[in-house]
């Protein structure tokens, strides 16, 4: 749950920090210290390109199910009807202004009534910036599920046969 390319832009500035100060000083100790501090930042970075991918949440409209896996390599098939959504939102202030944040969270129940306490519930988040977003994403998944590709006919008309070939 991290973007690489943000891990890549705080530690960029951190090596070429060093860098610097070992070129303009001619100063290898400085090398020596940025090697020791940014080692482990390294070594998380590159530890996190290893891990494994978790599957994803899969969402089936022709059976109204959505198929949650776990990370023991269980997995549930939720009805549609079950699921829940909460959209988040809060500000906050500083000297730079208002900051509003706001999170979508998707919550799964296993349909299992036998399940352990610890593999009863199972939430997503998405961090989307606001309420509005949220609700407009929580719409995009409901509307997928719900009413169907139907409800816009230029996008059904852009995947059918004839017009594949010119969009791939």
């Amino acid at each position: 749950s991290y973007s690489i390319g943000s891990a890549v832009m705080v530690m960029w500035p951190m090596v070429m920090l060093f860098l610097g100060l070992a070129y303009f000083f001619e100063d290898p100790d400085a090398l020596v210290l940025g090697a020791c501090i940014m080692v482990i930042p390294i070594f998380l970075l590159i530890q996190g390109l290893f891990r494994e991918v978790p599957l994803p949440v899969r969402f089936n409209r022709q059976r109204r199910e959505v198929c949650v896996p776990r990370d023991d390599g269980e997995y549930w098939i939720v009805p549609w009807e079950t699921v829940t959504a909460a959209a988040t939102e809060q500000s906050s202030v500083s000297q730079a202004g208002r900051a509003t944040m706001g999170l979508l969270i998707i919550g799964f129940e296993n349909p299992d009534p036998q399940a352990r306490e610890d593999n009863k519930h199972f939430s997503l988040g998405f961090n989307c910036g606001g309420g509005t977003t949220a609700m407009a994403l929580w719409e995009c998944m409901r509307s997928y599920m719900e009413v169907g590709p139907e409800a816009a006919p230029e996008a059904a008309a852009l995947n059918s046969g004839a017009n594949l070939r010119y969009y791939i």
